[in-house]
């Protein structure tokens, strides 16, 4: 018996949280579904995605940011890839749509032009990180064209408009087991988090120039990515300004992203997350599942 195919689409240009959860659910769900996955022409993450096995596919998508060019790009795009979807669905044999977050209005455009599976939307933001007019006009698409809206929390689940049809389901843990055991000789804090304004990297920079003045041996160990944006570098290149003018740079460690986290929080002796709103936040379940003391605001 042929196993139902899902198509998941996926907006981001790197690995993130959402995209790591979405895996772990997949990988999961093998053994009953196949799952294929349609990125962004150009994101890092294809790489990964088929290093793990999984089919992957791109388009040219794009998301709507804060320039008039993006405003005046996004429609067309969103229409001809609304397009190209009604031609890739039926050429890979799909069943199912899934879209990781509310933001990508590309299966609710495929509907509108008459796209005949259903499709179900994540929610892994929080709703109130955008602006309210814009929450509003995905969630009528997504209202409307959907056939189930998932929230990833109760808080998720709260900020939007409508509930029907709408079901919280959390992140996941990594699929095996970890064994647990403390690192009673670590003297390292780790903060893992990709290099975003909101994340709040700065508040631990601050707070732990007190801390290295009564405890010096220890460590600050940052290990993330920049999602290929200039901005996300600019602000990674700001933190670290911040460390030199705290005189930090011996003690503060900068790492890009690991494919395998799991060693960054086994040795780690205590986890980090200032972000200054979380929908779940991924890491601090994670670091949990390793046995690791978690400070988070």
């Amino acid at each position: 018996m042929t196993k139902p195919r899902i198509l998941i689409l996926e907006n981001s240009t790197a690995i993130t949280g959402a995209l790591t959860s979405i895996i772990r659910s997949s990988e999961v769900l093998r053994t009953d579904y196949t799952f294929v996955f349609l990125l962004p022409a150009k994101s890092t993450a294809i790489a990964y995605l088929r290093d793990l096995g999984f089919e992957t596919y791109e388009l040219p998508m794009r998301e709507i940011r804060k320039s008039i060019l993006s405003l005046i790009v996004y429609l067309p795009t969103l229409i001809r890839n609304s397009i190209k979807l009604l031609t890739i669905v039926p050429s890979l044999s799909i069943d199912l749509i899934v879209v990781n977050d509310f933001y990508n209005l590309l299966p609710a455009a495929y509907k509108v032009l008459g796209g005949p599976l259903p499709y179900i939307c994540y929610v892994r933001f929080l709703p109130s990180k955008f602006p309210r007019q814009l929450v509003k006009f995905w969630c009528a698409l997504h209202r409307r064209y959907a056939s189930y809206t998932i929230a990833v929390s109760e808080i998720v689940k709260s900020q939007l408009p409508y509930e029907r049809n709408v079901k919280v389901i959390g992140n996941e843990l990594p699929a095996y087991e970890a064994p647990f055991s403390l690192r009673h000789d670590s003297t390292t804090i780790l903060y893992p988090a990709n290099y975003i304004q909101g994340k709040g990297q700065e508040f631990a920079l601050d707070a732990f120039s007190r801390v290295s003045e009564r405890y010096p041996q220890w460590k600050l160990r940052f290990v993330g990515g920049d999602m290929g944006l200039q901005k996300n570098k600019d602000f990674q290149q700001h933190l670290m300004n911040i460390s030199t003018r705290l005189n930090l740079d011996s003690k503060v460690e900068w790492h890009g992203f690991s494919n395998k986290i799991s060693d960054e929080y086994l040795n780690a002796a205590i986890v980090l997350n200032f972000s200054e709103s979380e929908s779940f936040s991924l890491t601090c379940l994670e670091a949990m599942f390793y046995g690791r003391p978690v400070i988070a605001t």
